[in-house]
């Protein structure tokens, strides 16, 4: 669902309606099922005709205000410029299709400023655990703080300052309410107040735009040069204003044949006005700018006020156009590498205009490599990586062709990697996206082995991630939460990777092109590698190289070292040394590491072409906290080897005087020219302190904490061969489990004993578990599969199941429970079984707990297979009122899960099975019977335990019924009357034999009652029904409701 200012049609006479027809389109194409609400207006009813796919809801205007009422909203309109049309928010709750849109939509985003203001009241519009996202197109505040400073009488003065209290106020709370904000730059990102909230979204410039040549126009023609933009806009009229008055007249006399061509809506009188300046000539509306482009000398930006990116600038610059422009139309543009030259004085512009004019074909030389840049940024493929990461999209096409190798390196695929990228992060939603992107942009991107080390994420970091998953060989997030920290998830990516070549980068930084290969490339001769680092800052709202360091480190006169933010390390010989020590928190843990390899003989080499800007803290107390720890752990680091190497001398006595002398950077706190150095100082200084304290006077250093040896053992330290490699699995096999280190071992080994299986792999997904359950999982070695293990952030089976099936490569699901065993032909059968089912529920053989004891195959004696296994095609059931779906040994395709919507989040334990075979059960498919594709079933040892499950599926089936409207179970027979014939059944059962007396039946008897009673009071009489929630740990929402297919946005 998209609230929007303006509508998104095809013909779009500004940029931002022609971003939100790409988005729109964007959504349309990734399966989402898009709705836009906008005003009733002549561009609202051609987007109406424009529709192809999507929907769009025209509401009608308030009607006009007279009198005391229209001056009084004048007045107010002028002081608080940056609100929703009157009357829309109304008009919103009054129209039944915005209302039920809302409602069931997944992902509400509210486009502008404007429209960013009806977050507060929208939230409680929509659906409970709908994802907000507010898209601001421009940081308005700046806009308006501006045109303050440009006023002439203080009554504009005092007019523009309001507004500017008034939008800041509206653009915090924004961003506290929205899931995502989103806008368009670096530099509008650092603008906003929690900007660590804030998603910098690159639109889709360069999709449509083609390098143009000069010389589309006759060589005989004079040199023109090229505005764009609509004469509506307050800041477009009065850049070309002061571009005819202060800087045409110099041009005009040193080209006297120079010609300026406005393109963009004008009224009759601004066109008589700047029409009447010699060499000004007024276009309007035009349709196809390509034509102009080509032609162009150059594209003229005049622009003083306004705020955001100006789409009209990259716009040129992706058509190889050059742009003379002031530092306000440049904003937001370049990076720390591109930086472009701005003309802030009527001189300068016209100087750089004239030379453009004069030699057409040397400007266009000069502006190409910044057509390279725009091309690359603004790239289509990127906007559509980043959408799918946002608002969760599922049909993402994946990547684009790869760049041809420079050198004779291979490629890679996907079933031989050459190096495998890990990636350490915890709680990285807001800037994995930028990392990401920068490695899909690698040459060798397509042979890269992707590993999102998760340490205990509590955002949706993983579903940003896995949007990427179809720019590599493969993307996976695994589970490295047991302990907090960055060593932690690096020996986790460590363990789990699949190439000799393993390469580290931290999540918010952003790795060079060729870093890959470069990488790759020095491993092949060096077992450690380090890279070259460009330190950028976020200054003004802009990213600057802040110096870099070249060369190796060096610390305590001692070894060099590799940076962990650029390092490239064989897995043999990070695992012959355990990794990396967790004991260092924060610092110098890669020193150690580099120190400890070197040690055990291992060579360190110098890659200077592997670059990667290195992102600095944002804040002072970032800044002082880095240095802290970094001094801290520099005594940690002395102490673990000085009795093994010759280390400078640390005095602890000199770490107090640094201390008394580090007051005085204190008054330099409040300079700003001074401030950084001086919080880097402080925190030394005390950093220094604590570290000689902690870990020599009170003689407190952590014990070292790297790799266990029984997961070095089960890591296997040389990485199988390429020719070793399992097949691409065509079956994904689920286990979500919480607390299961006394069974997944045993459900592990029975999947690794399947026989005739097809090429599959096991999913396990760790459900926050307390207990050794990822640690026995990470040592398992399958022979038969391929094994993997990720997190899931939010306690329930359902959920993690939904996780398993993000992750899963195959569109073939199979789910069974950590506690159970499967039969030794359960994968064979279950793949069979999609032959003529979509979805298939098993066969589950209750057996007592005891009988695990007694290993897999005393356990697999109690399903009764047959000789040889016999296999018979599923059949549909439609003779019971509810579908009866096991959710502990089921199988269904990974699309039809993903149109679902997945397990509803919303239901208790015990009803999510019942929802989902009911769901598909509307949408025309039946769950289909496999009852050769079996699975021992645990049973458990607690009656109370049984005593509540019993309950719960009474009361589920009460929940679906009334949800759906099907009262099956409420009403035939109705609860009263089942309470009768229990009692009835109560009376008789004395009177039979003993032999013949079933109490325990009676009691389950007793217990289905309670359950469709109370179920029947709770749903059916209180209305007490959960919202649903579908999609939650998806990579996309793929439903709102029961009855739609796709998500919608």
């Amino acid at each position: 669902m998209i609230v929007a200012q303006e509508a998104p049609t095809l013909r779009a006479d500004n940029a931002g309606a022609a971003y939100l027809m790409r988005l729109v389109r964007e959504l349309r194409d990734g399966g989402a099922a898009v709705t836009v609400i906008v005003q009733d207006s002549p561009e609202g009813r051609r987007a109406l005709a424009d529709a192809d796919g999507y929907g769009v809801i025209l509401l009608p205007p308030a009607a006009p205000l007279r009198g005391l009422r229209a001056s009084v909203s004048s007045v107010t309109r002028r002081l608080a410029p940056i609100r929703a049309p009157r009357g829309l928010l109304a008009a919103i709750r009054r129209d039944p299709g915005a209302r039920a849109a809302l409602a069931s939509a997944d992902v509400l985003d509210v486009q502008w400023p404007t429209m960013a203001a009806l977050l507060p009241a929208l939230r409680h519009d929509v659906a409970a655990g709908a994802r907000r996202i507010a898209t601001l197109h421009d940081v308005a505040s700046q806009g308006l703080r501006r045109q303050r400073r440009r006023s002439g009488s203080w009554r504009a003065r005092v007019r523009f300052g309001t507004a500017t209290i008034l939008a800041r106020r509206i653009e915090a709370r924004t961003v506290a309410l929205a899931d995502a904000t989103i806008v368009f730059s670096e530099k509008d990102r650092a603008l906003l107040p929690r900007s660590e909230r804030v998603e910098v979204m690159l639109p889709p410039l360069a999709a449509v735009a083609a390098p143009s040549a000069p010389g589309g126009a006759p060589d005989d023609a004079p040199p023109f040069a090229l505005f764009v933009g609509p004469m509506h806009r307050g800041e477009n009229r009065e850049a070309l204003q002061w571009f005819a008055d202060q800087v045409w007249p110099l041009v005009r006399a040193r080209v006297p044949d120079a010609e300026l061509r406005v393109a963009g809506q004008a009224t009759d009188a601004q066109r008589a006005e700047y029409g009447a300046t010699p060499g000004i000539g007024m276009l309007g509306f035009v349709d196809d700018l390509d034509p102009l482009y080509a032609s162009a000398a150059a594209v003229v930006a005049p622009l003083w006020v306004g705020a955001g990116v100006k789409f009209k600038v990259v716009e040129a610059l992706v058509r190889g156009v050059p742009v003379v422009g002031t530092a306000v139309a440049f904003e937001g543009i370049g990076d720390a590498e591109h930086l472009p030259e701005a003309q802030e004085t009527a001189a300068g512009f016209a100087d750089a205009l004239v030379e453009a004019l004069r030699d057409p074909a040397s400007a266009r030389r000069a502006a190409a490599p910044w057509r390279t840049w725009a091309t690359e940024t603004y790239s289509e493929h990127a906007f559509a990586r980043r959408v799918a990461g946002l608002y969760g999209l599922t049909g993402s096409s994946g990547a684009g062709p790869l760049a041809d190798p420079a050198t004779p390196l291979s490629a890679g695929s996907a079933d031989r990697p050459l190096a495998t990228v890990v990636i350490p992060v915890r709680d990285g939603e807001h800037g994995i996206a930028r990392q990401l992107s920068a490695l899909a942009r690698q040459d060798i991107a397509g042979g890269l082995d992707v590993v999102i080390a998760d340490n205990g994420s509590r955002d949706r970091t993983a579903q940003v991630a896995l949007a990427y998953r179809g720019d590599f060989a493969d993307l996976r997030v695994i589970d490295a939460g047991a302990r907090v920290g960055v060593n932690h998830a690096r020996n986790a990516g460590l363990l789990a990777a699949r190439t000799e070549a393993v390469l580290l980068c931290d999540h918010d930084d952003e790795v060079h092109d060729g870093w890959a290969r470069a990488m790759v490339q020095a491993l092949a001769s060096a077992d450690l590698v380090g890279g070259r680092l460009i330190h950028v800052e976020d200054r003004g709202g802009r990213s600057t190289a802040a110096g870099e360091s070249a060369g190796l480190g060096s610390v305590l006169g001692h070894l060099p070292y590799a940076t962990g933010a650029n390092l490239g390390v064989r897995r043999s010989a990070a695992l012959g040394i355990a990794g990396f020590d967790e004991s260092f928190r924060r610092g110098h843990d890669e020193v150690d590491f580099s120190w400890r390899l070197q040690h055990s003989g291992g060579t360190l080499a110098y890659a200077p072409t592997a670059v990667v800007s290195y992102r600095q803290r944002s804040t002072l107390r970032g800044r002082a906290r880095q240095y802290y720890h970094s001094a801290r752990t520099r005594v940690l680091l002395w102490i673990r080897h000085r009795d093994g190497a010759e280390l400078d001398a640390l005095s602890g006595r000199g770490a107090f005087g640094d201390v008394f002398r580090a007051w005085r950077h204190v008054p330099e706190l409040f300079r700003p020219e001074k401030r950084d150095n001086a919080a880097r100082a402080l925190g030394w200084a005390w950093g220094t302190l604590d570290g000689h304290v902690r870990y020599r006077l009170l003689g407190r250093p952590p014990e070292a904490r790297t790799i266990a040896p029984e997961l070095l053992a089960a890591a296997s330290i040389a990485v199988p061969d390429a020719e070793e490699t399992q097949d691409a699995p065509v079956v994904s096999v689920i286990i979500p489990v919480f607390d299961g280190a006394a069974t997944i071992g045993q459900q592990l080994a029975a999947l690794d004993t399947q026989i005739d299986a097809p090429p599959f792999e096991v999913i396990v997904v760790d459900n926050a578990s307390t207990d050794d359950t990822a640690a026995i999982v990470r040592a398992t070695v399958l022979r038969r599969a391929r094994l993997r293990l990720v997190s899931a952030t939010e306690r329930g089976a359902s959920f993690a199941r939904n996780v398993g099936a993000a992750h899963a490569l195959s569109d073939l699901l199979m789910f069974c429970d950590a506690d159970d065993v499967v039969s030794a032909h359960w994968v064979d059968h279950g793949y069979r079984n999609f032959a003529s089912a979509r979805l298939w529920s098993g066969w589950v053989v209750p057996a007592a707990a005891e009988l695990f004891e007694g290993g897999i195959e005393t356990v697999r004696g109690v399903l009764d297979e047959g000789d040889g296994a016999p296999w018979h095609a599923p059949q549909p059931r439609t003779d019971t009122p509810f579908p009866m779906l096991q959710g502990g040994n089921f199988g269904i395709t990974r699309s039809l899960f993903l149109e679902l919507g997945g397990f509803d989040q919303s239901l208790p334990s015990s009803f999510e099975d019942l929802d989902l075979g009911y769901r598909a059960r509307r949408r025309g498919l039946e769950v289909a019977f496999a009852k050769d594709t079996r699975l021992a079933y645990r049973l458990r040892a607690q009656g109370s335990e049984i005593a509540v499950r019993q309950v719960r599926m009474a009361q589920a089936k009460v929940l679906i019924a009334t949800r759906y409207r099907v009262q099956a179970e409420v009403a035939d027979p109705p609860w009263p009357a089942l309470a009768l014939r229990l009692a009835g059944a109560a009376v008789r059962m004395p009177a039979r034999p003993r032999a013949e007396r079933d109490w325990p039946g009676l009691a389950g008897r007793a217990l289905f009652v309670w359950g469709v009673f109370s179920g029947t009071v709770r749903y059916r009489y209180l209305r007490l029904l959960p919202r649903p929630r579908l999609g939650a740990g998806l990579p996309a929402r793929a439903t709102a409701g029961p009855s739609r297919s796709r998500g919608s946005a």
